[in-house]
């Protein structure tokens, strides 16, 4: 595991590298440690790795967590790196990744690619992919743009920040918005990498921004270590609401039906009316603090703590599903967001125990274990 002692603005703790997964269908890509790893994740073979996999980091020094990008064919894994004892990544495309590609994953390029190219910080965020073009944010408070065909600058140049980004960019039609721990929000025109506004922009002081922001409907989420919730004019940038949480917020809200749903660090879970971020629809409490973004399937909400405990609450009342909540083995903290595939929850706990990766299959309406990868011993 790879221990960043990245002292944040405002007092925020030194942070622990966790993994990032994607899925497609019936399989999930881990980056996690020092490899890549594919997962089948449903029918009989659920749980198990798919031939071929893991594929190690050509780099000893270098190792995979960030969320990692799939191209729609399947055909291409986009993969970000963070160095140990140090601050320099890459963004590696691993081709021939698809089921029957005869197992000769391989990379087909590797951004830095010459030495003139700016070289990204590490990276903790996702690799987000749209229309062709990757976008990430570095440890080194830059925000980058790659054409994922061959992985040269898509901007003229990374788009500056005046301290790191762990956390994700989000992407909607016209821009990227990236949450900087120099305590601002930005927008970036997704074409041409021209900044197009900054929250705050008035002087006003916010606390560090650490989680990933939330896009919907003309309105950008984005929470404080503070404990502040910020709605902000996604075209003006202009202040639309904020909200006061009981403690400090790691990630940003799921959207569902004019309802947004978040957790704090001091564990507590909230169904908040968007529109005006003043009607609490209901608040729960958990045991342990709440660094994800919840997922909302189906109508039920499912969060995660560093406890470790998984929670499922019905949308509508924030009434609990399960009898209890699920328990991660080996104390193992759950911080990622997990996915639904059919009736299974999928779910990636943080790196614990012996085993460097981990993926769990639950099934969603019960709670109750259906597989591990790696299996028990």
């Amino acid at each position: 595991m790879l221990l960043f002692l990245l002292a944040a603005c405002s007092g925020a703790p030194p942070v622990t590298s966790w993994p990032g997964y994607t899925v497609q269908q019936d399989t999930a890509y881990l980056a996690s440690s020092n490899q890549l790893v594919a997962v089948n994740i449903g029918g009989d073979t659920a749980g198990v790795q798919l031939k071929g996999w893991p594929v190690p980091s050509p780099n000893a020094a270098l190792g995979y967590y960030a969320t990692p990008a799939l191209a729609l064919d399947g055909k291409t894994l986009y993969a970000a790196t963070e160095q140990a004892n140090g601050n320099s990544g890459q963004v590696q495309a691993w081709i021939n990744i698809e089921r029957g590609a005869q197992n000769d994953q391989t990379t087909k390029w590797t951004y830095p690619l010459t030495t003139t190219d700016y070289i990204p910080g590490n990276i903790y965020g996702a690799v987000v992919l749209s229309e062709g073009v990757l976008y990430f944010g570095d440890g080194k408070g830059s925000v980058f743009a790659l054409n994922a065909e061959d992985g040269r600058p898509y901007w003229p140049s990374p788009v500056r920040t005046e301290a790191r980004i762990w956390s994700s960019v989000v992407v909607d039609d016209q821009n990227v918005y990236a949450a900087s721990q120099d305590h601002h929000l930005y927008a970036i025109n997704k074409k041409n990498g021209n900044k197009i506004w900054q929250f705050p922009d008035d002087g006003t002081t916010i606390d560090a921004l650490v989680g990933s922001p939330t896009v919907f409907d003309g309105t950008v989420y984005v929470g404080s270590f503070g404990g502040v919730l910020y709605a902000v004019d996604a075209a003006t940038g202009h202040l639309k609401w904020s909200f006061k949480a009981g403690g400090g917020l790691w990630d940003g809200p799921a959207m569902v039906d004019g309802t947004i749903y978040f957790g704090d660090q001091a564990g507590n879970v909230y169904a908040l009316d968007a529109a005006t971020g003043q009607s609490i629809k209901w608040s729960v409490t958990v045991e342990g603090g709440v660094k994800m973004t919840p997922l909302v399937d189906n109508g039920i909400v499912y969060v995660g703590t560093d406890r470790p405990r998984l929670y499922a609450f019905k949308a509508d009342t924030g009434q609990s599903v399960w009898t209890e909540p699920y328990q991660a083995p080996d104390g193992e903290s759950l911080l990622v967001t997990p996915s639904v595939y059919s009736d299974t929850l999928v779910v990636l706990p943080n790196l614990a125990g012996a085993t460097p990766t981990r993926l769990i299959g639950l099934n969603k309406n019960t709670g109750k274990e259906l597989w591990l990868f790696p299996t028990k011993q």
